[in-house]
């Protein structure tokens, strides 16, 4: 290779962790503000290293350096795998919205809430969503996760809508230290909610958070915006206390995070859904566009086929999620007449 052996332990470790000085820098990330690309390097190695594994791998003329490519590639994609299970895999969450977003179901999914509603075995569904040390408590995939790495914005939640554009405009420019902006926005709404706990949290950095976090937990129990206890502090353990105090993800801690953000997004989307369709029944309504009535019709149904596909994931509490007849949208219509004319007097009386 017509290296010394000081070059080619350089070389072994810059190809496997990367050169992290500013002079080996990209030129893209040295033009921009530091606060734009604060904490992108590390992001930029990793997709390189992936990158540059894959092409030495299936693209180079040299049998024995396509073996080391393939065993490298192999080796950091078992990595990820095994310690945040196939949603820290890169691109694999990324290739499952795709192909659910070309598919024929109604309702958002993801990979992880794929995954625990098709294997029936609970332990072993988090195990494959979020590796093997989820199994004993100690979730690492938020640590060791890798699918965000060919992500232009990792530090942004993609949604559709006008909160989705403000979110990617605001973290593409400001970056991680957007996030902490908005932390304080949060914890001064907090405070002005009384919530003096949460309003702490963020307000103070990540590790001494996380103790914050735990007190509020133990004494609170998880609570949500309005001050509704949805689970007990009892039903907490102190190991998973511990384990959080410590800045360590409990699987318990983060099992009801989860499943808590699963089923908000649902709830909004299904009343988004709910919202849309009653809209452009009465727009058809009014051309007396029946065709588009009828279609419309069958879209209802199927929403409500789509609520029942995702009822365990509120253990099939009754009440949740409940099927509205298609009444309620044939109805819409005359509904929207009456609330015209009503709003209609109490403007102008007539």
């Amino acid at each position: 290779m017509k290296m010394t052996p000081l070059e080619y332990a350089t070389a072994v470790v810059e190809d496997t962790q990367g050169n992290f000085s500013r002079l080996d820098a990209p030129l893209l990330l040295k033009a921009l503000p530091k606060i734009t690309v604060q904490y992108r390097k590390y992001q930029l190695l990793m997709a390189w290293h992936y990158t540059n594994a894959f092409n030495q791998g299936f693209r180079d003329e040299s049998p024995e350096v396509r073996a080391t490519g393939k065993r490298v590639l192999t080796y950091s994609i078992a990595h990820a795998a095994l310690g945040a299970g196939a949603t820290g895999v890169p691109l694999v969450s990324t290739a499952f919205w795709l192909t659910t977003f070309l598919g024929d179901e109604d309702e958002p999914d993801d990979l992880e809430r794929w995954i625990t509603r098709n294997v029936e075995d609970k332990d072993m569904a988090k195990m494959l969503s979020r590796g093997i040390p989820s199994f004993f408590g100690l979730d690492m995939s938020t640590k060791l996760s890798q699918s965000k790495i060919f992500l232009p914005f990792p530090y942004v939640d993609y949604q559709t809508g006008e909160d989705g554009a403000k979110d990617l405009f605001f973290n593409a420019f400001a970056g991680p230290a957007g996030t902490t902006a908005v932390n304080f926005y949060r914890a001064a709404e907090y405070a002005k909610e009384g919530d003096v706990l949460k309003s702490i949290e963020y307000a103070v950095p990540k590790g001494m958070r996380s103790v914050s976090e735990t007190y509020r937990l133990a004494t609170e129990g998880y609570t949500l915006r309005n001050g509704d206890i949805v689970v007990d502090p009892r039903e907490i353990s102190a190991g998973s206390l511990l384990l959080n105090a410590m800045g360590l993800p409990s699987s318990k801690i983060n099992d009801i995070k989860w499943t808590r953000g699963q089923q908000y997004e649902l709830d909004q989307y299904f009343s988004k859904q709910s919202g849309s369709l009653r809209k452009q029944y009465i727009k058809a309504h009014r051309s007396r566009d029946t065709a588009k009535m009828r279609e419309l019709r069958g879209e209802w149904k199927d929403l409500q086929d789509a609520k029942d596909r995702v009822r365990p994931f509120y253990n099939n509490e009754r009440g949740t999620l409940k099927r509205q007849n298609v009444l309620v949208l044939i109805k819409a219509p005359r509904k929207q007449s009456k609330r015209e004319d009503k709003y209609r007097k109490q403007l102008t009386g007539n």
